[in-house]
Formats: C-alpha cells, structure tokens, sequence
C-alpha cells in the first residue's frame, strides 16, 4: 500500500470521525432541547407541560397564563362577592392531554375532568401539569381576583318629583320621544299621563278615556308619534294632540293580530300573527302597511314577551324576551335585516311579567319584575356578549323597596348614570330614581369629575 494511499485513507477517517460527531451532537441536542420558547399554536406535543388557557363555566373573564412567574390570573377582577369556593376551571395545553394536579395539603392529586368536581379557590391553588410522556412537568399558582369593594353595585337617589297613584293591573309604560319622558299609566278613572324634559319635574296630561283598555306595555315611540295597541287595533298619537286615535298603519297582508315590538335602524318592528302563525314584520317612514316577513320557526309567546334594542359591538340589534314551555326565559335577537337568532340555547332565568330590560355601559340587564307567585321581583342579571350567557347580581339592590316591575329605564352616556321611571310595587310608584354604578363615583373622588 501507497504513502498516498494511506494518507488518503486517514484524511477520509477523520472526516468520518467528525461527521459522526457532529451527527451525534446534533443528535443529543434534538431529545434535551426545552420546547419552552415554542409558540406554534398549532402544533401538537407530548413532551410540553405548559398550560395554554384557564377558564371558569359562568364567568367570561380572561385568565392569563405567565409561564415565566408561573402563575395564572385574571386582569378584570370577578364582581364583588363572586363566590369561589366551590367551582371547576377548565384547562388547556400545547398538547394532546395535559394531565393536571392539584396541591392537597402538600399532596399532589389528579384533577379530574368531571365538571361536579368543585374545589375551594378562594385562598389560591396550585396545580401541576404534566407532560403526556411524563417527562417533565411545570407548577402553576392561580391567582382569581376578585373586587374587595362593590363598584359594580348602583347608587339610587331620588331624582324627580314623588307621586303615588294607583295602577291597575300594572299596566304601565315610559318611553322617551321628542326630547321628552312621557309616562303613560292606566288607573281606575282612565290614563294618566305624566311628561318631563329632565326626569325631575313632572307636569299631568289631560286624562282620556278609551273604548278599550290601551296595553301601555307596547307603547313605542316612532317617527315623531307614539304607537300603543287598544284591544285588537294599532292606535297613534297625531301632531300634538296626545289622544290616540286609528292607527294609519295597517296590518301585514293575512295576519289579523300585532304586537308592536322596537324600533331598529329606523324601521317600526313588531310581531304579526294569524293562528298559530306568526312572523315579524316592519314598517319604515312613509309606509301604509307593515311588511311582513319570513313565517317564525322559534316557540315565542305573543302574550308574553318584553322587547329592547341594545348595543352589540358595533352594530344595535333588538331582543325579544318570551316565556318558555317551562317558565324559563327565552331570548332571541333580531338584526336590521329581519333575521332572527337564538344566542342562548341553554335555560337562562326564569320569565317575569314586567322585568325591566336596559342597556347601560355594555352591560345587557334585566331587572325586577312579578314573580310567577304574584311577588315583586329585587333580582339583577346582565350578559356583557350580547345575551350569550348572564351573571346574576346580587349586589345591585333596586331603589326604593328594592322591588319593582314595569319601570323605564334610560340611560345617560354623559353622566354615566340611568333614569328609572315609573315603576310598580304593589303601592303605587314613585316617578323618578336616578342611579349611577359606584364605580364611576369612586373614579370621579380620585380621578376627577371631566
């Protein structure tokens, strides 16, 4: 054998040597890398024991997960009074299924999936989650926090002129047309009217008297006029005579019954029925009729139901609330087109003859009302992702008595505060509360009023 061959050889044997070398560094490399860093969302491991997401059934709040403190919290604290002494958060990972663990008494126990197990997080938890193959795991401390002071809570004071008056079957309505609040009461000598520009000063109508008994709960201002149903027939308000009379506006071709509902992107919605058919129906300004549209498929009560139009996002959308087969609530959602959702498919609370529905600072309320054994309602339940899921509040205590049904409600966005009109507890009603969350008080003692 050549000198050059045998040299040759050895060049050959050294790349050799340091190729496999290389190999075995990047090789090693590979299975002791920390996969910490990986944001890939998508991507699914067995070997990542970091958690993804936190979240609690009935509450919509962010949780944030900070693997570098490891620590899981909420920046939105929960309302006041939120009770965490006995729930199940649901978790996430980057991977196919995170075991999870949950601190005992310093032991370490498996954190079951079943929903009815409830643990106690009002003091703090910590958890383990481990990776699918085991080979490492990562300790988390869940910190839920949760408001020390009621500022989600109203303050009422009165706000307008005390008056008692006597309402039969609480039939009773306010409404805001015109740059005025018009408050329309059926008692037992007729109607009475009650106008006011700022809520606080009240001045009586003249009373009038109708044939049939108007049902004030359908009193919808439009175009300048007001809109209230008397027996069977659509009755309207002309020019500045507040005496209703014949409506102009006629019924949707082949249905014989309406029940006037909002008005949303300028249109007069209401629902018409003929039977056991019903539909909704609209009339813009200038119409002679309403205009009906597709025959409705969901189960709606046409003597019981509450309408609104609130805020959603950007966009309004208006909402019928109805009585259920079981006494529940049902909520849909109307858009501008006319087409007609169900955002909540799950039982929600029950229905209540009169509740108050309101929109104020994002919030979707829903308030008071006659309870089904002819009591008066003090309960509060809002949705902050347009009527999804609801929250009930306990803390925020109506004014007065605390019990109302068939008040108004209106808010003002320059004082962040609401207006409560009229309203009945069983002896009469006071005219005007206003209220404004605790909130916006504690912000203008440290912030300043604008």
């Amino acid at each position: 054998m050549s000198l050059l061959h045998i040299h040759n050889m050895s060049r050959m044997n050294k790349r050799n040597i340091w190729t496999l070398s290389l190999t075995a560094i990047l090789f090693a490399g590979g299975f002791t890398s920390c996969d910490d860093d990986d944001d890939d969302s998508n991507k699914l491991n067995y070997d990542d024991p970091r958690i993804r997401t936190m979240s609690i059934p009935g509450f919509s709040n962010t949780f944030i997960v900070n693997d570098v403190e490891s620590i899981i919290y909420n920046y939105d604290s929960l309302s006041f009074g939120s009770n965490v002494k006995a729930i199940h958060p649901n978790f996430s990972g980057y991977q196919v299924q995170t075991p999870i663990f949950y601190d005992s008494a310093g032991t370490w126990k498996s954190y079951p999936r079943d929903t009815t197990f409830k643990l106690d997080f009002s003091k703090g938890m910590k958890i383990r989650s481990m990776s699918y193959d085991s080979s490492c795991y990562k300790d988390y401390k869940i910190d839920i926090r949760i408001h020390l002071f009621d500022v989600e809570a109203f303050e009422w004071n009165a706000w307008g002129d005390s008056c008692q008056y006597e309402v039969v079957g609480n039939n009773e309505k306010a409404v805001f047309s015109e740059g005025e609040y018009h408050i329309f009461s059926q008692t037992e000598t007729g109607t009475t009217h009650l106008v006011s520009k700022d809520g606080k000063k009240w001045s009586a109508q003249k009373e009038f008297s109708y044939e049939a008994t108007p049902e004030w709960g359908t009193l919808t201002a439009f175009n300048k006029k007001l809109y209230v149903l008397m027996g069977d027939s659509l009755y309207e308000t002309t020019g500045n005579n507040v005496a209703f009379q014949p409506s102009q506006l006629q019924l949707p071709k082949g249905y014989g019954a309406l029940k006037p509902l909002f008005v949303l992107d300028n249109k007069f919605w209401a629902l018409a029925k003929e039977g056991e058919k019903m539909a909704l129906c609209y009339a813009s300004v200038g119409d002679s009729a309403f205009t009906a549209g597709d025959v409705i498929k969901e189960s709606i009560s046409f003597e019981d139901l509450t309408a609104i139009v609130s805020s959603s996002g950007s966009t309004d959308l208006g909402y019928i609330f109805t009585r259920g087969k079981e006494g529940d609530c049902v909520i849909l959602s109307v858009d501008k087109s006319g087409s007609l959702i169900r955002p909540t498919q799950g039982k929600t609370f029950a229905y209540r003859e009169g509740m108050t529905i309101f929109n104020y600072e994002k919030l979707l309320c829903v308030m008071g009302g006659i309870n089904a054994d002819g009591s008066y309602s003090n309960e509060v339940f809002s949705s902050t992702d347009s009527g999804i899921s609801w929250t009930k509040n306990t803390h925020r205590v109506l004014p007065g008595n605390g019990k109302f049904s068939h008040a108004g409600v209106f808010a003002d966005s320059n004082s962040n505060s609401i207006l409560l009109l009229g309203g009945n507890h069983g002896k009469g009603s006071n005219i005007a509360w206003k209220g404004i969350l605790k909130q916006f008080i504690m912000d203008d003692l440290i912030f300043g009023k604008n």
